[in-house]
């Protein structure tokens, strides 16, 4: 909130801050992977650990489902047995 009333001149409300995350989130859903990829190493270090039998997953901040489409997008399905995510949610 503070970054919109230090743009805005004025605090936002609550259905402004809606609408703008909402548009962040449709953004940020058609445009997942373009500046994103795994760390250089990673996909051969999971391939290591699956060929011992090791399970291989993602923990990240992401919602779940934007985490599972940027799995999706960058071909990392096969490789992963979880993907686990937390939402923080803005307090009321």
């Amino acid at each position: 909130m503070r970054g919109v009333a230090l743009c805005a001149g004025r605090p936002a409300g609550d259905d402004e801050l809606d609408r703008g995350l909402a548009a962040f989130l449709e953004h940020y859903k058609a445009n997942i992977a373009v500046h994103s990829r795994p760390f250089d190493g990673v996909i051969e270090m999971i391939e290591r650990f699956r060929a011992r039998g090791a399970a291989t997953a993602i923990c990240t901040n992401k919602s779940e489902a934007m985490s599972r489409l940027m799995v999706e997008t960058l071909e990392l399905r096969g490789r992963l047995l979880r993907v686990s995510s937390h939402i923080i949610r803005r307090a009321m």
